[in-house]
C-alpha cells in the first residue's frame, strides 16, 4: 500500500466514521461480544468451546488499553492501532483440528485498516479462497494458518491448527470470515 493509498484510506475512513456512525454510538463490550460470538454449527462442523465448568462462557471480551496489553499477546500493537474492544472465542471442529477466533472493535475503518497492513507488512500474505487480499490474508503456522480480516471498523483473526497444511486451513478460515462479514453489515 503507498502512502497515498493509505491517506485515502484514512481520510475515507474519517468521512465514514462522522457520516455513518448515527447517534447510537459504539456498542458496549457486551454488545460487541455478543454480536460476534458464534454458536453451535454457524459455521458448519465447529461448535463452541467450554473452557470449564467454572468459567461456562464460550468467550471473553476485553476492553480498555491496559485490559489488552495485560491480557493478550502483542496486544499493545492493537492498542496503538485503536482497538476499543476485543471478543475471544475458542471452537472445536472436525477430527483434530481447533481455532481461536477473534473480533475487534477498531472504532473506524481507517483503524481496522491500518491494523490489517500492518499484519500484511510482517509477513501475511497467503490468499484466502473468495477474498481480495486488500480485505483477507492468511499466514502458515504448523498445520494450520492465522487468517486476518477487516470489514469496515472489525477487525478480525482466524487462528486455526490441526490441519495437514496452510492451504487446506485458509479454505476452512473462509466461512469463518463470511459469518464475520455477514453480521458486520
Amino acid at each position: 500500500m503507498t502512502i497515498r493509498s493509505a491517506l485515502v484510506c484514512l481520510f475515507l475512513g474519517l468521512i465514514a466514521s462522522a457520516c455513518g456512525s448515527g447517534t447510537s454510538g459504539p456498542l458496549s463490550a457486551a454488545d460487541f461480544g455478543n454480536k460476534y460470538k458464534l454458536s453451535a454449527n454457524d459455521v458448519p462442523g465447529w461448535t463452541p468451546t467450554v473452557a470449564s465448568t467454572d468459567d461456562p462462557s464460550p468467550f471473553n471480551i476485553y476492553n480498555g488499553s491496559d485490559e489488552l496489553v495485560g491480557r493478550l499477546d502483542g496486544g499493545d500493537i492493537y492498542s496503538v492501532n485503536g482497538c476499543r474492544v476485543s471478543m475471544y472465542q475458542d471452537m472445536t471442529g472436525p477430527s483434530q483440528a481447533i481455532c481461536t477466533v477473534v473480533a475487534m472493535d477498531f472504532v473506524t475503518t481507517a483503524n481496522a485498516i491500518t491494523m490489517f497492513t500492518y499484519q500484511q507488512q510482517n509477513g501475511y500474505s497467503l490468499s484466502i479462497p473468495g477474498y481480495d487480499a486488500s480485505t483477507a490474508l492468511g499466514s502458515s503456522t504448523l498445520g494450520g494458518i492465522n487468517a486476518v480480516a477487516h470489514f469496515g471498523a472489525s477487525y478480525f483473526e482466524v487462528q486455526l491448527s490441526g490441519f495437514a497444511d496452510a492451504t487446506s486451513a485458509g479454505t476452512a478460515a473462509k466461512p469463518f470470515l463470511d459469518v464475520f462479514k455477514s453480521k458486520t453489515n
